[in-house]
């Protein structure tokens, strides 16, 4: 990857695709639509690390999914929770071991809870946590998912 630096007015520029890793974001799909997405990695899950994102208040969780690109290895009986941050088993929505362990798609819609269950309406713009409620991370190393929750929000 090259990088060009001006000297004339002290500008870089850096040519090529930018490495993020740990990518969330909002994507807005059609009218009040919306997926946010989140890069899960074995390192994420190890560190509970997620980038600043919020649940606006007022939205209503549609549906969820992931899909598993590289499979996870996980500690028996281990359960991810993503949801409002301190509250990730309450409202949010869980993740078993068998489900991150084997490579696909797979909805987690009936695994929704709380204000973020299906047709519920969140209360308070929500920053968003993760959290193990059963289990660990054994290799750090090894996993790589996006989960995308949908929602409409006006």
């Amino acid at each position: 990857m090259s990088k060009e630096k001006s000297e004339l007015r002290g500008v870089s520029t850096q040519y090529g695709a930018y490495s993020t890793g740990r990518a969330t974001g909002i994507v807005k799909t059609e009218g009040a639509n919306h997926q946010m997405v989140v890069d899960l990695t074995g390192e994420a899950l190890d560190d509970f690390i997620t980038p600043p994102q919020h649940m606006p208040d007022g939205a209503t969780v549609t549906k969820a999914y992931v899909f598993v690109e590289e499979v996870f290895d996980l500690t028996a009986a281990s359960v991810v929770e993503f949801g409002e941050a301190g509250a990730e088993a309450t409202n949010g929505v869980s993740i078993t071991e068998a489900i991150l362990e084997s490579e696909g798609y797979t909805d987690l819609t009936s695994a929704l809870s709380g204000t973020w269950a299906v047709d519920g309406l969140t209360d308070g713009s929500d920053l968003v946590g993760l959290a193990f409620s059963a289990g660990g991370v054994t290799t750090i190393s090894a996993g790589k998912a996006k989960l995308v929750i949908e929602y409409t929000y006006l």
